[in-house]
């Protein structure tokens, strides 16, 4: 298992890297969000530079919040568009392999199921043709629990067959009872490409808490993740002020880890 983090797009981005060499993490899990980490104000050639003196891998991660499935065919467009430029930066940084959100922008219980599904295909079917081009690796992460997000997803890893999945554990956490990590393993764990950690306390918010902080019972959790044969990126996505919590964090995740037996 290789553990990385997460740069905090409210701090500048040259600052989170020196942060992820010197506390030797395996990789940065980039972001590129505003404030500190906005993709038309960087200097990218100079993150380039950093990113090399680091001798850091990357990990790619767009911006949450871009309306890749919205019902307005000019904003899905200019959406995929944003993403587009994401990609081609972030495989200048180095970056194998991305990842783009699942999530809806709009109250989508008012439209069919067709709709949104014939959104998210044409999104996915644009941004693949181009990650073939640049050879990377697209991954989708799922978003907060919903049954029809599962629906579209099973669609979307039967007929995109390059499509690879990002499993973030606070999500399936939000928005049901029981923390649905075990269910989507069982759907997507052959497409498995990459992890976010991270704790909160259920309900709907995202808090991004240190592990251990929060109600997720992790020792289940990553027992079902070890027996499914994953053992690749992990990314510690831990916002909190207070940058120990991190690395506590890194330190829980390696003994749980080390304690669970082999799959």
């Amino acid at each position: 298992m290789k553990i990385g983090m997460m740069n905090n797009p409210a701090t500048a981005l040259k600052r989170e890297i020196e942060y992820a060499k010197t506390n030797e993490f395996d990789f940065i899990d980039l972001t590129l969000e505003p404030p500190g980490a906005c993709p038309h104000s960087l200097n990218l050639d100079a993150i380039i530079r950093r990113l090399e003196r680091a001798k850091i891998d990357v990990v790619g991660h767009t911006a949450w919040f871009l309306p890749l499935d919205f019902p307005f065919e000019q904003i899905r467009r200019c959406a995929v568009s944003e993403v587009i430029t994401h990609l081609d930066i972030l495989k200048a940084f180095g970056a194998g392999k991305v990842t783009i959100h699942f999530r809806f922008s709009h109250p989508h219980r008012l439209l069919p199921r067709k709709t949104l599904l014939d959104g998210w295909k044409k999104t996915v079917d644009e941004l693949l043709g181009h990650c073939t081009k640049t050879r990377t690796v697209l991954m989708i992460e799922n978003g907060f629990h919903s049954e029809i997000q599962l629906e579209i997803l099973d669609v979307l890893m039967d007929e995109f067959r390059e499509l690879a999945f990002h499993l973030d554990v606070g999500h399936a956490n939000l928005n049901t009872e029981m923390n649905q990590t075990p269910v989507l393993l069982k759907h997507f764990g052959d497409r498995l490409k990459h992890v976010h950690l991270s704790d909160n306390v259920g309900g709907t918010g995202d808090l991004h808490l240190p592990l251990g902080a929060g109600k997720i019972r992790w020792k289940e959790i990553l027992n079902h993740l070890k027996s499914s044969g994953y053992d690749d990126t992990v990314t510690l996505e831990i916002f909190s002020p207070e940058r120990q919590y991190l690395l506590t964090s890194r330190e829980l995740l390696r003994d749980w880890w080390g304690s669970l037996p082999p799959p």
